[in-house]
């Protein structure tokens, strides 16, 4: 899709319907005027981006993700991913929109209805829309529109800041060829992946809920069970060090690790992507725990140049001196570790601190873990991707996490 003038000439206008804020479109007459103009837009922008920060979530454009899939018979397939630290409350609202002029399709009477409008921080869900009663899918669906649309999603009556766009297409809904990749799996358990967890938190990773309340509850039932079972260990548990805090900003007082530009493992770190729960939403440690993520993008099928991230390494950050003590033990992902058995997964250590990936704990087969993923993935070009540039992917990355990582500022040790 090319942005041309035309499409400036829209958003402009959506931003002056929303903010209130008038951009000129005419060249003044005399300099001073001109100057004075671009002052006035600067300053407007300017207050109407303070007035969004204290007013808006904290939910950046880069933390939400929504493609969509339209299924015949005006149901929408809406795959939202939501890599903020908050949960999402959509509104049961939708605009549809052509894309070349920015203009409204014109709705019907009946509303759109959606099988869910919550989704949880750090997680993916797929929802179904049904917008058979909204809009004339007869017409939509005739080949040869020469448009292209998009759906607008929001959590606040598409107040500015707060709608979130994915383009969709009306007229290919045949099925589409087999994937080369495996066929989908559901989320299950597997004797492999359960190995040397701890009995009294089994029930856990045993269980895959799709009801929202049933998923909290069974993340507090976890979080109780854990503390409870842990606390015979206390003085012996080292915690990881995660410089995470609110709105996933590093600490400008501690030198974190991170990705050295350029690395062969730069390109699988899109922004600080810290997390404190998997991919299949289980706790990765303890619930203050975070993980730096590196993630393999796959691009999605209904939007051109837009991607999904697949998480596929996990790097845990401890202090050297902690794990040094006498009978120290890590809380990972259900089990109990002393660091001579978390060496098998360590890939970087200095005077100060010892980091480890710990992957092959949370998925040890890995085409089995992308076939779980795929499962709820319904948005991604799976026609494009090969199960072996994944492997290959994922076992170079491993192997060359430790030589790619640098501080963010310079250590004091």
């Amino acid at each position: 899709m090319e942005f041309r003038p035309h499409n400036l000439e829209h958003i402009q206008a959506r931003f002056e319907a929303q903010t209130g804020v008038s951009l000129p479109r005419r060249r003044p007459v005399r300099r001073i005027w001109r100057t004075a103009a671009l002052v006035a837009v600067v300053a407007a922008l300017l207050t109407v981006t303070a007035f969004g920060a204290g007013l808006f979530p904290a939910q950046a454009a880069d933390d939400l993700h929504f493609s969509a899939v339209y299924e015949g018979d005006g149901l929408i397939q809406l795959q939202v991913e939501n890599g903020s630290g908050q949960d999402l409350r959509l509104q049961p609202q939708v605009k549809l929109l052509h894309w070349t002029t920015g203009q409204e399709v014109p709705s019907l009477s009946g509303s759109p209805t959606f099988s869910s409008t919550e989704v949880p921080a750090h997680s993916t869900q797929s929802l179904t829309v049904d917008l058979s009663q909204t809009y004339n899918f007869d017409t939509l669906e005739e080949p040869g529109s020469g448009d292209w649309y998009y759906l607008l999603f929001t959590d606040q009556s598409f107040l500015f800041g707060h709608d979130w766009m994915c383009s969709v297409d009306f007229f290919d809904t045949e099925t589409e060829e087999e994937s080369p990749l495996p066929s989908p799996a559901a989320p299950a358990p597997d004797a492999d992946s359960l190995q040397g967890i701890l009995e009294p938190l089994r029930f856990y990773f045993e269980a895959f809920p799709e009801d929202l309340d049933a998923i909290r509850a069974l993340d507090d039932q976890y979080v109780a069970a854990y503390t409870s079972l842990l606390a015979q260990y206390e003085g012996r548990l080292v915690p990881s060090v995660s410089p995470v805090l609110p709105g996933n900003r590093l600490s400008s007082a501690v030198p974190w690790l991170t990705a050295r530009p350029g690395s062969p493992v730069n390109t699988l770190l899109p922004g600080c992507n810290w997390s404190s729960m998997g991919e299949n939403r289980k706790y990765l440690a303890t619930q203050g725990e975070y993980a730096l993520v590196f993630s393999l993008e796959l691009p999605l099928r209904a939007y051109e140049d837009a991607y999904q991230p697949l998480p596929l390494l996990y790097l845990f950050t401890y202090e050297k001196a902690a794990l040094e003590q006498p009978d120290a033990l890590v809380f990972l992902s259900g089990r109990l570790l002393s660091p001579e058995e978390l060496a098998p997964y360590q890939v970087y250590e200095d005077e100060r601190y010892v980091c480890y990936e710990v992957s092959p704990l949370l998925f040890p087969d890995l085409e089995t873990y992308v076939r779980q993923y795929q499962a709820h993935s319904p948005g991604v070009d799976w026609d494009s991707i090969q199960m072996d540039t994944i492997r290959q992917t994922y076992e170079e990355a491993r192997e060359n996490l430790g030589s790619s990582l640098q501080y963010v500022s310079s250590p004091a040790v």
